[in-house]
C-alpha cells in the first residue's frame, strides 16, 4: 500500500478508497518488515530468500538460487515459489 508520501498518491483513487474502507473500522497499521518478523522471525526474510532478474528469452530451469524467484520485464512479472526440495509449488 503506498503511503501518503508517495508521489501523486491522491491520483490513485481506488487505492485511497480501499484505504478509507480499511480505516473505517478497528485496524492496525504495520510496516512490511514488522509483518515479516511476525510470520518468519526476520524483518528481511523476503529479501534474504528472493532472487530477481529480467525475463529470459527461453525458460531454463535448474536448481533455484532462492526460495522466491522474480523475473520481470516492462509488460510482465513472474514469481516462482520453490518448496524446500527445490520443486515449484
Amino acid at each position: 500500500m503506498p503511503d501518503d508520501d508517495t508521489e501523486n498518491v491522491n491520483n490513485l483513487k481506488l487505492i485511497k478508497r480501499v484505504e478509507a474502507l480499511c480505516k473505517d473500522d478497528d485496524y492496525t497499521l504495520m510496516q512490511a518488515a514488522e509483518i515479516e518478523k511476525i510470520i518468519w522471525g526476520s524483518e528481511i526474510y523476503i529479501e534474504e530468500n528472493s532472487f530477481s532478474t529480467s525475463h529470459q528469452t527461453v525458460n531454463v530451469h535448474g536448481e533455484p538460487e532462492r526460495r522466491y524467484e522474480i523475473r520481470s520485464e516492462e509488460e510482465a512479472v513472474d514469481v516462482q515459489i520453490h518448496n524446500e526440495t527445490g520443486a515449484n509449488q
